[in-house]
């Protein structure tokens, strides 16, 4: 069984934009298409969140961790989806909070 362990923060790109969040998840499938032709199992860990009092996180703070912890995952599945059924395989998502 193939397992694809995808363990990344979108945070750590240099552009932490909806549309880089798109790009980055659809190449990983992508790219992981082409050099293995199947995935059976699409095991998902993102996670991050700001290390400062809750009264000093930002509007753009909160942002970018929805953007990484539910939008990342979230795009990831959206495009493995099909590769996974393919397989019959599964789908795992699991955040944390310090991105490991």
């Amino acid at each position: 069984m193939l397992a694809i362990f995808l363990k990344k923060s979108l945070a750590s790109k240099k552009s932490n934009t909806l549309s880089n969040a798109l790009t980055n998840n659809r190449e990983v499938i992508d790219t992981t298409i082409f050099k293995f032709g199947r995935i059976d199992v699409l095991f998902s860990n993102h996670g991050i969140f700001p290390v400062k009092p809750i009264e000093e996180v930002s509007v753009e703070d909160i942002e970018k961790v929805l953007q990484v912890n539910f939008l990342g995952a979230v795009y990831l599945a959206k495009y493995g989806m099909e590769h996974v059924k393919k397989t019959k395989g599964s789908i795992a998502i699991t955040s944390s909070m310090s991105g490991t």
